[in-house]
């Protein structure tokens, strides 16, 4: 069976070339070397203010094959997931090996080529985060109005039958 050496995929038989990264495929592969084992570290990039700009960042810099970690402060990562926002910040880390490119690409001073950098205008991304705020009410509306408001009223029959009930005494 033959192997990309890159990717280090698996292929059927009458594939010559990689799917993923168009290298030739070879019958066997090389061993591991323990340099290529040892992970490297992650460095600290920038914090932003929410998953929208983090987005933006994380597209970005996978764009340009750099992979990104977000870490959520708090519980951010579950209010992302549960209201679609969170107001604590997200913190993204690089490679370390990859952090200088990765600020040069954030910061807009790369020479990067046009193909690879992402061309979105202030008007565009405010537009992004106006549509996204607006998804974000529309859910807190629902949130409101599915759990909290049948609980409320609830209360307030709870409420009435116990002062009816005291009336009648």
């Amino acid at each position: 069976m033959p192997w990309c050496p890159n990717c280090r995929y698996e292929y059927r038989d009458g594939f010559d070339t990689c799917i993923e990264c168009d290298s030739k495929l070879v019958e066997t592969l090389e061993p591991i070397k323990k340099e290529e084992i040892e992970h490297d570290k992650e460095s600290y990039l920038m914090s932003v203010t929410d998953g929208v700009e983090a987005g933006f960042i994380e597209a970005i810099l996978n764009t340009n094959n750099i992979p990104v970690l977000k870490k959520y402060r708090s519980t951010g990562a579950y209010l992302e997931l549960y209201l679609g926002m969170s107001g604590s910040g997200v913190d993204i880390y690089v490679p370390s090996k990859l952090s200088g490119q990765a600020k040069e690409l954030v910061t807009g001073q790369s020479d990067a080529s046009d193909e690879l950098c992402l061309d979105i205008s202030s008007e565009e991304i405010n537009g992004f985060k106006k549509a996204i705020n607006r998804k974000r009410k529309f859910r807190a509306w629902v949130v409101i109005l599915v759990f909290i408001t049948p609980g409320l009223i609830a209360a307030i029959i709870t409420a009435v039958i116990i002062i009816l009930s005291w009336i009648h005494k």
